[in-house]
């Protein structure tokens, strides 16, 4: 194989195994256009481990061999979680859109291409971009996460999503964002926590918590902003904390999500932008980190903002400011 290959790393069953027509997409596309390249299929939990393979196993660095990344959030979380444990942590990776959501890619504003044309520029750039990720501590393993993490009621929203009966139907109708709001009602009914917030020399206490959220960019559910769109750049990352509130509001707040994104003005719900702080909920509480469900342990997890180099096209390289 040609140290100059790219390493194509695929979850075919991501967006419901819709993926598979952007991977024959990419195919098609690297064979017409005489790349070389590997193709490397995960399966939906395999992509930590095998991006972990492919750099230890030499064939990625060069850094005239691109890996990229084909998927949904899950599959480029995975994956970095995988470089990040490699021998080459710094490597840069490239990314294809391919699952249900894509929030990552949204934030990135990279929908608004085609696939192909996304893959050609990826190919040709030759300088990444450093990019914002998130890093939590305190579980049996540290990670890092592209999206968010989140506890409480998006944590419970993933639940009902991933246990829905009815969730392939809604991918296959390009509806996402109606399943995560089908949740919603289930959601809602789940006990109340406490959440402890420390930073710097300060200490900040919320009781009657529904929703406890660290995210490093705007959006969740495929789409839908959660917070401000600040730059994906920036090395700090945006606590959300929601207080219990009348059933009235919280409807209001809900819709605000959906809608215009004012929610952010109600005294229920409290933002923090920070770079290295904790987050102690009691009792613990289920969580999500990039739309996969985790427990963390009873303890308190710390969270810091780290960098972490992308390929991404040069159109988006040029919308960048000096």
């Amino acid at each position: 194989m040609l140290k100059s290959a790219l390493q194509i790393i695929a979850n075919p069953a991501a967006a419901s195994g819709r993926s598979q027509k952007t991977i024959r997409q990419i195919q098609k596309y690297l064979k017409q256009h005489h790349y070389a390249y590997h193709l490397h299929l995960t399966s939906p939990q395999g992509a930590q481990a095998l991006t972990r393979k492919i750099i230890n196993a030499g064939t990625s660095t060069d850094t005239s061999s691109k890996i990229i990344i084909v998927g949904g959030d899950g599959t480029l979380n995975q994956a970095l979680n995988g470089l990040r444990q490699s021998l080459n942590p710094s490597l840069p990776l490239g990314y294809l859109p391919a699952g249900s959501g894509n929030d990552f890619a949204n934030a990135l504003g990279l929908k608004r291409y085609k696939i192909t044309q996304l893959l050609e520029e990826m190919i040709q750039v030759s300088t990444p971009v450093w990019l914002n990720l998130g890093h939590v501590t305190g579980l049996a393993q540290s990670k890092f996460f592209i999206n968010n993490f989140g506890m409480g009621l998006d944590a419970q929203i993933i639940k009902g999503v991933t246990q829905s009966s009815v969730k392939t139907v809604f991918n296959h109708l390009h509806l996402s964002k109606l399943i995560y709001l089908s949740q919603v009602y289930f959601a809602l009914k789940q006990p109340r926590f406490r959440v402890e917030l420390s930073f710097a020399d300060q200490q900040k206490h919320f009781e009657n918590i529904f929703l406890c959220m660290v995210a490093n960019q705007p959006y969740i559910g495929g789409g839908v902003r959660l917070v401000p769109p600040e730059s994906i750049q920036a090395r700090s990352l945006r606590i959300v904390i929601a207080d219990q509130l009348p059933f009235t509001e919280l409807i209001k707040i809900i819709i605000k999500i959906f809608t215009d994104g004012s929610h952010l003005a109600s005294p229920f719900v409290h933002t923090y932008e920070l770079h290295d702080f904790s987050v102690h909920a009691v009792p613990a509480q289920i969580a999500q980190m990039d739309g996969e469900l985790i427990i963390p342990p009873q303890e308190k997890l710390n969270f810091t903002s780290t960098p972490q180099a992308f390929w991404l096209p040069k159109t988006y390289l040029k919308s960048l400011p000096d």
